[in-house]
C-alpha cells in the first residue's frame, strides 16, 4: 500500500510540473526549463512525494483523518512557499 502511495504522489508531482511548466510558457517565459521537465520526467523531486506520501501514510496508520492530514500538508506546503517568496533572492 505505502509503494502504491508513493507512485500517486510522484505522479502527482510531474503532473504539477507539467501544468507549472505550460503556465510559465503561457506567462511568456521562453528558453530552458531543464528543472521542470526533470521534475515532470521523474527524474527530480521524487524524494519530496516519496515524503509527503510516507508522511500522509504514517498520520493514517495513527488514525488521523484523510482530511485533517491534507489540511497539515496544504498548511505547510503554503508556509514553504510563501517562505521561499519572501526570501531576498527570490527572483
Amino acid at each position: 500500500m505505502r509503494h502504491a502511495a508513493v507512485r500517486r504522489a510522484s505522479r502527482v508531482w510531474q503532473e504539477c510540473a507539467v501544468h507549472v511548466r505550460g503556465t510559465l510558457r503561457n506567462y511568456g517565459v521562453q528558453g530552458e526549463l531543464r528543472r521542470l521537465d526533470e521534475y515532470a520526467a521523474g527524474t527530480r523531486g521524487g524524494g519530496w512525494a516519496a515524503f509527503v506520501a510516507d508522511f500522509a501514510f504514517y498520520c493514517r496508520s495513527q488514525g488521523m483523518s484523510r482530511d485533517e492530514t491534507a489540511m497539515h500538508v496544504a498548511t505547510t506546503a503554503e508556509q514553504i512557499v510563501l517562505g521561499a517568496f519572501d526570501t531576498s533572492d527570490a527572483a
